[in-house]
């Protein structure tokens, strides 16, 4: 895995003393939608992702959550930003083990990555990131939509278990339907693509621009009438041409019996729900958006489940 930049922690106050360096997969600031991002020259992530040993990930993690400064390096050692994980920030850490010595460690803000945040919200707002892992595996299954539509098909019933969670709206659990409203979002001015440098981040920032392991990678932030009007307009458009010739009822394949309720799946770095994280599944509000994608905890992993 060829990765361009490092992070570094350096001894507390240019003294002799350990550093700390891991290998940066991406780092993502949505300074839109997290009003602690201001007012600072460092980047304060949404989200991070980093890999090294075992022991280099132990380490470096432990200082990054007390809040010690951080930089950012490219392989060729030049310096190109401050990173501050803030210690009131409300981080989530979840690491991975790979192969060998190998670990990942994802940082991120579990209010933009929630699937459920719990209440129907003011203002529709979250990051959408699914891993391209996860997208592959339930492409494979998902029956309903054509060959070369099945990926983004994946990606749109995620998008769509989002929207359901934050809008009074009922949706349709077509697949097709999902994949119509996923390509209108994406023509909205809520839906934000990733832009700007590290001195002017924009909206959505990441660094590097093409991140590892994440098939999409949007901000989602706006006001509950316009995602309204897009749900209502996209559901009568999709019942006036193509509503009687869907098969919805077969989209999916799915292994588990007609009676057992399907659990929506997150993406790779949101935390489950405190229910799936102690083994237990939840049904998706308005029928199940997705079908069942295996065991709790397996979306976390950046290449895949997590054991």
């Amino acid at each position: 895995m060829a990765l361009e930049y490092r992070l570094s922690i350096a001894p507390k106050g240019h003294r002799k003393g350990r550093s700390f360096s891991v290998r940066l997969m991406h780092l993502v600031t949505a300074n839109r939608a997290w009003d602690k991002a201001a007012g600072s020259d460092d980047l304060r992530p949404v989200y991070a992702a980093w890999a090294g040993s075992v022991a280099e990930c132990n380490a470096f993690t432990a200082n990054a959550r007390s809040g010690r400064a951080i930089e950012a390096h490219t392989k060729h050692g030049h310096r190109e930003c401050r990173v501050e994980f803030l210690k009131s920030g409300g981080y989530r850490y979840r690491t991975q083990r790979l192969a060998g010595d190998l670990a990942v460690v994802t940082a991120y803000l579990p209010a933009l990555f929630e699937l459920d945040p719990g209440f129907l919200p003011d203002r529709v707002r979250f990051v959408f990131a699914p891993p391209s892992w996860w997208v592959a595996e339930q492409a494979e299954r998902l029956v309903a939509l054509d060959v070369d539509e099945r990926a983004e098909g994946a990606a749109a019933a995620l998008f769509a278990a989002y929207l359901d969670r934050r809008t009074p709206l009922p949706l349709v659990t077509s697949p097709r339907f999902q994949l119509r409203l996923f390509r209108a979002a994406r023509e909205e001015g809520w839906w934000h693509n990733a832009e700007g440098t590290k001195w002017k981040q924009g909206d959505l920032f990441v660094l590097p621009s093409t991140p590892v392991g994440l098939e999409w990678l949007a901000l989602i932030d706006g006001e509950q009438e316009d995602v309204e009007a897009l749900v209502e307009r996209v559901t009568r458009e999709y019942f006036e041409e193509e509503a009687p010739a869907d098969g919805a009822a077969d989209a999916w394949e799915v292994e588990a019996a007609p009676d057992e309720p399907v659990t929506v799946v997150p993406p790779l770095f949101m935390p489950a729900t405190e229910e799936t994280r102690d083994g237990a599944t939840g049904s998706a509000r308005g029928g199940g958006l997705l079908p069942d994608a295996g065991q709790p905890l397996r979306q976390l992993g950046l290449f895949g489940p997590v054991d």
